[in-house]
């Protein structure tokens, strides 16, 4: 059964509810709706999960490219580095000369 099959029923047996005398409460209807209730929740209870350990994992992923992101943006830096020192002696032994 699907989550939205289940809220169907749901949304039947509290309209039955609704429905039934209050002076005469419908336990049948009350039970089925206890006992449909439960599915549902856990369902719910599972979506829930299921969108917090996925949340955690994009949270995880983001913070991961981040980081390597980062460590390029270093390596990057340092490699300028290294080509400016370059250019820095080629121009000094040229000089020289």
């Amino acid at each position: 059964m699907t989550g939205e099959h289940i809220w169907h029923h749901v949304s039947r047996f509290k309209a039955e509810l609704a429905a039934a005398s209050p002076d005469v409460p419908n336990f049948s209807s009350l039970n089925a709706l206890r006992v449909l209730s439960r599915p549902a929740q856990n369902l719910l209870q599972l979506a829930q999960r299921l969108r917090r350990w996925r949340l955690r994992r994009l949270e995880q992923h983001y913070q991961m490219c981040a980081d390597i992101e980062q460590e390029q943006a270093r390596q990057a830096y340092l490699n300028a580095a290294w080509y400016q020192k370059q250019a820095a002696l080629a121009r000094l032994a040229e000089s020289d000369c």
